[in-house]
């Protein structure tokens, strides 16, 4: 008789952690869709110019470290109300249709990118439907180098020849629309000087793409810098995402 109460209360605790568990998940899902639609984080798929001793880049320099941005999506979505989707997309720039569903597009590398006539044309596609692109150069050669940030701009002033790009004053909204930068953008590592900074590409009034030699993304990774330069780097990065998708 015993074993059979013990049993049974068995039963009973069980199906009762169950159905707790089941209370959980739900109100856990009803809190998540409380902030709204479902958004993305996409990375630009694209081929880059690689040397003899770098061909192994030629395919994958595009999404180096993906744990990067999978850091980056964690911080936004535990600071703010973003439905963020816990992933990251692939933006195939030969696959305009994939290209024009996201939103929001990274764009990262070290090398120089190849792009067909095609490709250039889907970016200005892009940019003119009213998608945004943050485009970083992913630092190497000890810094001494920003490739991938230099020919982005040429490319840029080319895909929109009618646009005006210029290096973003420390005053500006990116600077303040979440967390406050009241110097600008922060140094993670890279070239300095004239190069170094925000720049935005203005087209008819509005920002279509930024662009920054200072490499956010390799603090994101969370390996290589100190907590204080990991910790300015996800807080502008958010500042990117916000007002990217607010304006």
């Amino acid at each position: 008789m015993k074993r059979k109460l013990i049993v049974l209360l068995t039963l009973v605790l069980i199906v009762g952690f169950g159905l707790m568990a089941q209370d959980y998940y739900a109100n856990k899902s009803f809190k998540e869709s409380e902030k709204g639609s479902r958004s993305t984080w996409a990375r630009m798929k694209f081929k880059v110019i690689a040397g003899p001793t770098q061909r192994h880049k030629a395919d994958w320099d595009w999404h180096a470290h993906p744990v990067g941005d999978l850091n980056m999506i964690s911080h936004i979505r535990k600071n703010t109300s973003a439905n963020l989707k816990m992933d990251w997309g692939i933006a195939d720039l030969n696959k305009p249709k994939e290209v024009f569903s996201f939103p929001f597009i990274f764009m990262h590398a070290e090398m120089e990118p190849i792009f067909s006539q095609e490709n250039l044309d889907t970016l200005r596609e892009y940019l003119l439907r009213g998608g945004f692109l943050y485009i970083e150069d992913c630092v190497y050669k000890n810094g001494q180098e920003d490739t991938f940030f230099q020919s982005m701009m040429r490319h840029m002033q080319a895909i929109l020849p009618e646009a005006t790009i210029k290096k973003l004053d420390k005053d500006h909204e990116v600077f303040n629309c979440y967390y406050k930068f009241p110097q600008g953008m922060p140094y993670i590592q890279g070239v300095k000087g004239e190069h170094f900074g925000l720049f935005g590409v203005y087209y008819k009034g509005r920002i279509v793409a930024m662009l920054s030699p200072t490499d956010l993304h390799c603090a994101w990774v969370g390996a290589w810098f100190g907590k204080h330069t990991t910790k300015e780097s996800y807080k502008m990065g958010l500042n990117l995402y916000v007002y990217a998708m607010t304006h």
